[in-house]
């Protein structure tokens, strides 16, 4: 008889209920932690505290085979790059750096040796990036950061990779050709968890510092 794997002990930072649950069904996840708002006032004290008790609360949680970090904005900056203000830019795409940098950097702390980090982020494509500056720099942050602590977590064996969607900027009339599947953009269930699930198993144990893109082939 075949003994089944025990169920991975997995961290959850951000995201929403729907990519939670989905990921649940299979992963059975150790605990969730929220990361202080992105968007709030960077600087407001109360954010930056929330910021080192995030980090706190995290480590506390001793090491995890696996941790997942959903960056996935409930606001942005949208509209013409040139009508933005300073103090938008540094609310809307520099402190969200900030603090998902600083989300990622403690999962990536925290995960084991062997062990294995995705991070999903919103990042659209290059059809449809026109109003949606603040999340391209965001997403590029991001997966930037996601492929060089791949490089330098690789010697203990953790890795460290990414998911980016198009669940928040999807346009409702796309561009040029439409997508290959028509599912597109994909649900947070479906097509994000399936990929999340993919980075994660241990069969994808040669993979690491790349950008999976869960958009139902918009991209191409």
């Amino acid at each position: 008889s075949v003994v089944p794997a025990p169920p991975m002990r997995l961290g959850f930072l951000g995201g929403d209920s729907r990519l939670v649950d989905a990921l649940a069904a299979a992963l059975a996840p150790d605990h969730r932690v929220n990361v202080p708002d992105a968007r709030a006032d960077p600087w407001a004290g109360p954010t930056r505290d929330a910021l080192d008790s995030f980090r706190g609360t995290f480590a506390a949680a001793g090491r995890l085979e696996a941790v997942v970090l959903c960056t996935w904005p409930t606001t942005s900056l949208t509209g013409p790059a040139a009508a933005i203000a300073v103090e938008e830019w540094m609310k809307h795409v520099e402190w969200p750096i900030a603090c998902w940098s600083n989300a990622l950097v403690a999962a990536v702390e925290r995960c084991a040796d062997g062990g294995s980090v995705v991070v999903v982020a919103e990042l659209p494509a290059a059809l449809d990036v026109a109003g949606h500056l603040a999340h391209v720099v965001v997403g590029e942050a991001l997966t930037a950061l996601a492929r060089s602590l791949a490089l330098a977590e690789g010697q203990r064996g953790v890795r460290v990779n990414a998911v980016s969607t198009e669940i928040v900027t999807a346009p409702e009339q796309p561009m040029g050709s439409p997508p290959p599947l028509r599912s597109f953009p994909g649900r947070a269930e479906t097509e994000v968890a399936g990929a999340v699930r993919l980075l994660l198993d241990p069969g994808a144990s040669g993979i690491t510092g790349m950008v999976v893109r869960a958009d139902c082939g918009r991209a191409w």
